[in-house]
């Protein structure tokens, strides 16, 4: 049997930060905080946690949001499940990049790509869990659409990065 935290997994790391430890996805995250480690900041930040934890069980909780500046944020992205919209939309736009990078992928496609998510997608899904997502929403958004909002003529240009988009998020899963 284990030893149970008496610290209600809130400690103060030194005589600024305040340090957070929960599990996310069967790994274990120590990320903190900036701020004066007093009692009544640890309680707060001890009621904060259990917000943590019921989000993570909801499958609502982003990492980015509550800890924007930990240092290994680009690894929790990845590992995590519970992905928004936008950052399957950053990495398809990296993967562009790298294909641009390589002559594969032309400047002005990967310009078109990147306004059209900006403009159309984003604004729609971006904070939305990744798999919560579904084909009427995709279907109703895209209907919607009228060549004046994306200054594109084409209706298959107009979904084609979406559609590659969601192809990457889900090879990723």
């Amino acid at each position: 049997m284990g030893r149970r935290s008496m610290t209600g997994g809130v400690v103060g790391k030194g005589d600024q930060r305040i340090q957070y430890e929960f599990c996310l996805n069967g790994v274990r995250y120590r990320p903190s905080i900036k701020a004066i480690p007093t009692e009544a900041k640890l309680r707060r930040a001890r009621e904060h946690l259990k917000g943590i934890q019921q989000r993570i069980r909801l499958g609502t909780f982003s990492f980015i949001e509550d800890f924007s500046d930990f240092r290994d944020l680009n690894k929790v992205f990845h590992s995590s499940p519970y992905r928004t919209c936008n950052q399957v939309f950053d990495e398809y736009l990296a993967h562009c990049e790298s294909r641009r990078a390589k002559n594969d992928l032309s400047f002005a496609t990967l310009t078109g790509y990147r306004k059209e998510l900006d403009s159309v997608w984003r604004p729609q899904l971006g904070t939305l869990p990744f798999l919560k997502v579904r084909y009427s929403m995709l279907s109703k958004i895209a209907s919607t659409m009228t060549s004046d909002s994306l200054r594109v003529i084409s209706t298959t240009r107009e979904t084609s990065s979406i559609r590659s988009a969601l192809v990457i998020g889900y090879a990723s899963l």
